[in-house]
């Protein structure tokens, strides 16, 4: 089998979207294609420094997005069988700090560094977790607390370049499918990673007191034949592929981000198994074809449960504080 390697199937590009090889696009992505060159050469540092020294030349035509208050963002947590519950926010948020030996390579994070994925839908958390088994499963809900500033990076309809010439080409250098999802080294990951790093060194260092956040993304399953819910079939469906990545930029020595805790809401969460067993005849609220599903249930049934940790009490027997 021939390998390509990203750099070759960077300037492949060129043969698709002519406006890679045209003025300041062409400048942009030769230097995202030499950052490349640097990196898998063993300059990684100075990989770093060209892309962000890129970054900042050009950061006033990222594409920004938000993420209203009060928003549903969804993550998923497989256990060891169908009846290991996460139950707490320390559970279903990113990898504590204390653990970050356990933190691997993703698409937008790096070994070592934390950082919280989020999903538009359940569904698109099973399809990134490449389909485990849902009885396993465990879904949380997480609600924003205030408007979130985010790196818009998802895909339009019809691809095409806009003024915003540095983010067309984000778009594109970090959208690349993996080709071998089970080596330990993807080189898809390269330009992804460091415009995360960048973030973290932009909020650290500007004067900015609204923080660029994160990163919204498209999922690299958006166009796959075989989803089960398909969005080039159903176009009312491209919400559901949406996924986000935050840094957890204030790192402590133990525990969770304080910043991400902030912004983020910890709802609830329930497993498939439990659902499934303890309301076999639970209906969504929906009469579309991802509102019937397994996937549309779960959504419906953590948005109507109560808020972790509230103080609940029987009005027809009321005790303690309540009673006075």
């Amino acid at each position: 089998m021939e390998v390509k390697t990203i750099d070759c199937r960077m300037r492949a590009l060129t043969k698709r979207y002519r406006e890679l090889d045209r003025a300041n696009t062409s400048i942009i992505w030769t230097e995202l294609i030499h950052v490349i060159d640097q990196y898998l050469s063993g300059c990684q540092a100075d990989a770093f420094e060209t892309f962000y020294t890129l970054f900042i030349k050009n950061v006033d035509s990222l594409r920004l997005g938000t993420i209203q208050k009060d928003s549903s963002l969804y993550r998923m947590r497989v256990g060891k069988n169908g009846y290991e519950e996460f139950t707490s926010n320390e559970e279903m948020s990113h990898i504590p700090f204390q653990f970050n030996h356990k933190v691997g390579n993703e698409r937008y994070s790096m070994s070592g560094f934390p950082s919280l994925y989020l999903g538009s839908s359940v569904y698109v958390c099973w399809e990134e977790m490449r389909r485990p088994d849902i009885d396993y499963a465990n879904f949380a809900l997480f609600k924003t607390t205030t408007t979130v500033k985010v790196v818009d990076l998802s895909n339009k309809e019809h691809y095409h370049f806009t003024s915003e010439k540095f983010a067309d080409c984000l778009v594109l250098a970090c959208s690349f499918p993996v080709q071998f999802p089970n080596d330990p080294f993807k080189p898809e990951y390269i330009i992804p990673q460091m415009l995360l790093q960048s973030l973290v060194r932009y909020n650290r260092d500007s004067n900015n007191e609204e923080k660029i956040a994160g990163i919204k993304y498209s999922s690299t399953h958006i166009k796959d034949s075989k989803l089960w819910i398909n969005y080039p079939e159903n176009r009312k469906n491209r919400q559901l592929f949406y996924n986000y990545v935050f840094p957890a930029f204030d790192r402590e020595e133990t525990g969770l981000s304080k910043e991400l805790n902030t912004i983020f809401q910890f709802w609830n969460s329930i497993t498939y198994n439990k659902l499934k067993l303890m309301n076999p005849d639970l209906q969504s609220d929906k009469s579309d074809i991802y509102g019937r599903s397994v996937f549309g249930k779960i959504e419906y049934k953590l948005q109507n449960m109560i808020l972790s940790g509230m103080f609940t009490y029987d009005p027809d027997n009321p005790v303690g504080a309540l009673t006075l």
